[in-house]
């Protein structure tokens, strides 16, 4: 057991882990004022949202605690860097519909990937 948080201490030293954690709490402002903005505010999707990135921390710790034993850094590097991306495209629509001008190629792009996350999850709008 003490191996394992022994990894835990270790990767806590990665930047990206960092990057992760002040990815999900501007995603979690943001999407707060998105809400305030747009009159939507509603607990149950707050809660919703909140379960979403405790959920994806845990998913991290476990792949940090499954992998970092292998020596598999770089998956773990892989894995961490896909929600930072992820998170940071949330942002970036967040911030669109808050009204923060961006280049219409980029707002074509988020409509892109909003429909096509729609579609993988079923709620085509």
């Amino acid at each position: 057991m003490m191996e394992y948080l022994n990894y835990l201490e270790q990767s806590i030293k990665n930047p990206l882990l960092l990057i992760l954690f002040i990815s999900i709490a501007f995603d979690i402002i943001i999407g707060t004022l998105k809400a305030f903005a747009k009159g939507m505010v509603n607990s149950s999707i707050s809660k919703n949202g909140i379960s979403k990135h405790i959920g994806i921390v845990l998913l991290v710790v476990l792949v940090i605690i499954v992998f970092k034993p292998l020596k598999m850094e770089s998956l773990i590097n892989t894995i961490i860097l896909f929600y930072i991306s992820s998170y940071i495209l949330s942002i970036l629509e967040n911030l669109s519909l808050l009204g923060i001008p961006f280049p219409q190629w980029l707002k074509e792009k988020f409509l892109i990937l909003r429909s096509e996350n729609d579609e993988i999850k079923g709620t085509k709008k």
